[in-house]
C-alpha cells in the first residue's frame, strides 16, 4: 500500500531520540523512535530515574516498520523485532486489540502490517488486507481515486488463494469485494467457494446470506449477457430459475420481454414489457415496448408511448429517433423530420444527417 498517499500524517508523527554516548547501546546504536505525542507524554511524566515507557518505543518501532521498509532505521528495527518475535507478536496483538476496540483504522493497519513484516503467515496477511479494506472505506468517503488500493487488496487475496486454495476467508473476502462493485457473477462464484470450504459456522452463515443477496443480481447479469449474445432461451431460463419473488421485478420482466422479442414470440414480449413498464417510469423499457408494439402493427400505441416519454424526457434521443421512424413509415414526413432533427441536436451523427436530408426532400415533395 502506498503509505505516503494513505498514511502521510504518520511520517511527521515519528521522532528520533539519539542515544547518549558512552551508555550501553540498544538497537545497534540506532536512534530510538517515538511518536511525537508519546514523547510529549514522556516529558510531562518527568521520571527521575531517566527511564521511558518501553511501550511507547515499541509502538514507534512497529509504526516505522509498517510504514515503509525504506524508512530510516526500519531495517534495524525489523531485525530487533524478529529477534524477539514471540514477545513482539504478543505485544502487537495487545495493541491491535486496543486499536480494534477504539476503531482506530490506521493504527489497526499499522499493527497488522508490522505483524506481517515480522512473521508473515497467511493469517497475518489476511489481517493486514482486512485492515487495508478499512483504509479504503475511510478514504472512500472523501471521493478519492482508490483504484490502486482496490487492485492491491484484490491481488493480495488472490495471492493467498494461490498459496492456499482452501482458504475460505480469502474467497469470502473476494466475494465481498465483488459484491461491493456490483460484479455479482464473480461475487456469487467466490461466495460459493467460501461456503464449501468454510469450517466456521459463523462464516458459513455469512456466506449463505451473501449468496442470497447475490442470487438475483447474478442471474440478472447472466441473463443480460445471454441477451447480448442472442442466447434468448438461456436468458429466459436464467431469470425463471430464481426461486423467490423478484426484488427487481421491472428488470426481470424487461429481460424476459426482450428475450421473447428475440424469439419473435411477440405476445409474450409485449406482455412482459408492459409488466416491466408498469413498475415505474423507465425510458429504456418504454422505448423497447414501443418497438415491440410497432413490430405487430400497433403503431398508434407505440407513438403514444414515445410521445409521453418525450414529454417527460425532452433529451431522450432514442425516443425521438424511434418516433421519427414510425412517422416516416406512416409517410408523415414533416413530423418525422422534426423528430430526426431533435435527435441530431442531442447527438450529431452523419447517418442521422443523411436521413434528415432524405426526409426533408420527401417532406418538401409532399406539400
Amino acid at each position: 500500500m502506498d503509505s505516503k498517499k494513505y498514511l502521510s500524517d504518520w511520517y511527521d508523527a515519528i521522532g528520533f531520540l539519539e542515544q547518549i554516548p558512552g551508555r550501553e547501546k540498544i538497537l545497534d546504536g540506532a536512534p530510538i523512535p517515538m511518536l511525537q505525542k508519546d514523547l510529549v507524554r514522556e516529558i510531562k511524566a518527568q521520571k527521575n530515574d531517566g527511564t521511558m515507557d518501553y511501550r511507547h518505543i515499541f509502538t514507534a518501532l512497529c509504526v516505522v516498520v509498517a510504514l515503509d521498509p525504506g524508512f530510516p532505521y526500519a531495517d534495524i528495527y525489523l531485525k530487533f523485532l524478529k529477534e524477539n518475535e514471540e514477545d513482539a507478536i504478543r505485544a502487537m496483538d495487545q495493541q491491535l486489540a486496543q486499536a480494534l476496540k477504539g476503531q482506530e483504522t490506521e493504527s489497526i493497519y499499522l499493527m497488522a502490517r508490522a505483524k506481517e513484516c515480522v512473521r508473515g503467515n497467511i493469517n497475518d496477511r489476511l489481517e493486514t488486507t482486512y485492515a487495508m479494506e478499512g483504509i479504503y472505506n475511510q478514504h472512500f468517503q472523501k471521493g478519492e481515486d482508490l483504484s490502486d488500493l482496490l487492485k492491491e487488496i484484490t491481488q493480495r487475496y488472490e495471492a493467498i488463494i494461490e498459496e492456499d486454495g482452501n482458504c475460505a476467508e480469502a474467497y469470502a473476502a473476494l466475494g465481498r469485494l465483488y459484491e461491493a462493485q456490483a460484479l455479482y457473477i464473480k461475487a456469487k462464484f467466490y461466495d460459493e467457494k467460501a461456503l464449501t470450504l468454510a469450517e466456521d459456522d459463523l462464516l458459513k452463515e455469512q456466506m449463505r446470506r451473501a449468496l442470497e443477496r447475490a442470487e438475483e443480481p447474478a442471474a440478472i447479469d447472466g441473463a443480460k449477457t445471454y441477451l447480448h449474445y442472442g442466447k434468448y432461451e438461456d436468458a429466459i431460463r436464467t431469470i425463471q430459475s430464481l426461486d423467490s419473488q423478484y426484488t427487481e421485478p421491472a428488470t426481470c420482466a424487461h429481460i424476459l420481454g426482450m428475450a421473447y422479442y428475440g424469439l419473435r414470440d411477440m405476445d409474450k414480449a409485449i406482455a412482459f414489457l408492459k409488466d416491466a413498464a408498469s413498475h415505474g417510469e423507465d425510458g429504456e423499457i418504454e422505448n423497447d415496448l414501443a418497438i415491440a408494439l410497432a413490430a405487430v402493427g400497433r403503431e398508434k400505441e407505440a407513438v403514444d408511448i414515445l410521445s409521453k416519454l418525450i414529454g417527460r424526457e425532452s433529451d431522450n434521443r432514442t425516443a425521438y429517433m424511434n418516433r421519427g421512424i414510425l412517422h416516416y413509415r406512416e409517410e408523415a414526413f414533416s413530423e418525422a423530420l422534426n423528430d430526426f432533427e431533435k435527435a441530431y441536436q442531442l447527438a450529431s451523427d452523419p447517418d442521422v444527417w443523411a436521413l434528415i436530408e432524405q426526409t426533408r426532400k420527401l417532406a418538401d415533395s409532399s406539400k
